[in-house]
């Protein structure tokens, strides 16, 4: 899998969630178990984790991981 596919996978799933305003906006309390949805898209897994007080919304695709950083997927830094 190469970064245009994962972003485009990441992308897919943020649209499942309401789009990148809405996951945006989403925010986790800390406490919170489970602050994560997982899909599978195309028969790969993506997990996209709600941002809390600490980090932004985060996806992860195979051996990628991008941030929502005003209303776009960056790749994460050391990723």
């Amino acid at each position: 899998m190469d970064e245009t596919r994962a972003r485009d996978l990441a992308t897919r799933a943020i649209e499942r969630l309401g789009g990148m305003d809405a996951v945006e906006h989403l925010f986790v309390e800390p406490h919170v178990p489970n602050p994560e949805q997982e899909f599978v898209i195309e028969d790969q897994r993506v997990i996209v984790r709600l941002r809390d007080e600490q980090r932004p919304a985060t996806v992860y695709v195979g051996p990628y991981t991008f941030e929502l950083r005003d209303r776009r997927l960056v790749r994460a830094a050391g990723a």
